[in-house]
């Protein structure tokens, strides 16, 4: 039996994407469910997270229920993540805590704060 994985589908993951957030009105930013902010980026056939962040209450498990959305919405199309764990902001989270974030949604973490997740290993459609 021969097993073939899905490859990766940038343009239905961006039109999943897109219809489940609104635009920000800057640039590149978008809002999911009214209460987080993404902004990401393709770059080398990956998508790139350069940016998240709570619209009104950190704390409150929003940013951990969007970013479950994102990995689950990436693993469906098979899309690698990268991005860089950078605080911004006053409310940010330390730099360890935002590291340990994006490592318990399967990131791993590189000695200059640059991340990268592969997708989990679905399989498309076995074939005889």
């Amino acid at each position: 039996m021969l097993l073939k994985l899905l490859q990766p589908d940038l343009k239905s993951f961006l039109i999943a994407y897109k219809a489940a957030t609104e635009p920000t009105g800057i640039a590149a930013r978008r809002l999911w469910r009214n209460e987080i902010i993404f902004e990401l980026k393709i770059i080398k056939r990956k998508i790139n997270l350069s940016y998240i962040g709570v619209v009104n209450q950190p704390q409150k498990g929003f940013g951990s229920a969007a970013m479950q959305w994102l990995i689950n919405l990436a693993d469906d199309h098979q899309v690698f993540l990268t991005g860089t764990a950078e605080p911004i902001g006053d409310q940010a989270m330390t730099i360890n805590k935002l590291k340990s974030f994006y490592e318990k949604f399967g990131f791993q973490m590189h000695l200059d704060d640059r991340m990268e997740r592969s997708p989990s290993q679905q399989i498309l459609k076995q074939t005889a």
